[in-house]
């Protein structure tokens, strides 16, 4: 949550991005920094053992692809 949190007091209070990126491209930055917090929250109850945890991160890549594909879905109905 914290880079997510960064990037956004970056863009709006800080300014502390170039005014060479533009809406666009901060908007698609700030959709892929979604995906890693909450896998995150996903591989939580699986810190119980090491190796679980770390098997647990391989639902990342899965995680990406349904927020992209849900993503996807709204633009085309919109």
């Amino acid at each position: 949550m914290y880079k997510r949190q960064a990037w956004y007091y970056a863009l709006t209070k800080g300014k502390l991005v170039t005014e060479e990126l533009g809406e666009e491209d901060a908007k698609a930055i700030t959709d892929r920094i979604k995906a890693e917090p909450l896998t995150a929250a996903i591989t939580i109850p699986f810190a119980a053992g090491m190796w679980m945890w770390e098997l647990s991160w391989f639902v990342y890549p899965f995680v990406v692809y349904l927020y992209t594909r849900s993503k996807r879905a709204k633009s085309r109905s919109a």
